[in-house]
C-alpha cells in the first residue's frame, strides 16, 4: 500500500474499460444522462489509501442543447463525485454565468485525483484528491471575454458572479475552500464531497 505521499500512476494511463453500454453501471449511466463527456477507467486495486472508486476520467459536461464545456485537462474523479460535479457545473456555473451576461466556454487550471496527504502534508489525514472525491478550479474561460480568475480577480464587475458561485458550490457540496480558508487555497476553488459526522458542511471563501 502506497503511503498517500507518494505519487501513484495516473488513472488516465490506466486501460480503459471495455464493458459493453448494457453493461454500464448505475452510476455511468447516470454520468451520460447529465451529460458528461468521461471515459471509464480500470480500478487500481494496488493503490492503498489512494485508490478510486469507478475512476472516471472526467473531460467536460455537455448544457442541455448539447454544447460542451470542457475542462483544459481531463482530471480523474470517482463515479459518484462525478456525477455530482456535474450537475454543479450543468445547473449552477452556466446559468450564474449567463446570468450575468456572460456566456461559460469551460473551466481552466482544474484538478483531480492526486495520491496525498491533506494540503500535501507529510503526516496528516489523507487528501480527499486521494479517493477522486474533490475539485479544484482557477478560472472560467468565458466567450468573447477574458477568463476569470475565482479567487485573484477582485474587479467589482465579477463580486456578484462570483458570489453566487460561491452560494451555489456551498449549497452543493460539504466542503468549499477558497482564498480565506488557508495559504493553500488563495489561488483556487477547491470542493469536495467528504462525509462528516452529523452531516457538517465546510464553506470557507469570502469573495472578495
Amino acid at each position: 500500500m502506497p503511503a498517500p505521499s507518494q505519487s501513484v500512476r495516473p488513472a488516465e494511463t490506466q486501460a480503459q474499460s471495455k464493458a459493453p453500454a448494457a453493461e454500464l453501471s448505475a452510476c455511468l449511466r447516470l454520468l451520460k444522462e447529465r451529460g458528461v463527456d468521461y471515459a471509464p477507467l480500470a480500478k487500481d486495486d494496488d493503490a492503498g489509501a489512494c485508490a478510486v472508486e469507478e475512476p472516471v476520467s472526467f473531460k467536460g459536461v455537455r448544457l442541455e442543447g448539447g454544447k460542451l464545456i470542457p475542462l483544459d485537462a481531463p482530471v480523474t474523479l470517482s463515479c459518484n463525485f462525478a456525477a455530482d460535479l456535474a450537475l454543479w457545473i450543468r445547473d449552477d456555473l452556466a446559468p450564474a454565468t449567463q446570468r450575468h451576461g456572460l456566456t461559460l466556454r469551460g473551466l481552466s487550471g482544474v484538478g483531480g485525483h492526486a495520491c496525498r496527504n491533506r494540503n500535501r502534508q507529510i503526516v496528516g489525514p489523507v487528501s480527499e484528491h486521494a479517493t477522486g472525491n474533490a475539485f479544484d478550479v482557477r478560472r472560467l474561460v468565458i466567450d468573447g471575454a477574458a477568463p476569470i480568475d475565482i479567487m485573484g480577480d477582485r474587479a467589482d464587475k465579477t463580486r456578484a458572479l462570483r458570489e453566487e458561485i460561491r452560494a451555489g458550490a456551498c449549497a452543493r457540496f460539504s466542503t468549499v475552500l477558497g482564498s480565506d480558508s488557508d495559504a493553500f487555497h488563495e489561488d483556487h476553488l477547491h470542493v469536495d464531497g467528504r462525509v462528516r459526522r452529523g452531516g457538517f458542511r465546510l464553506c470557507q471563501w469570502n469573495v472578495r
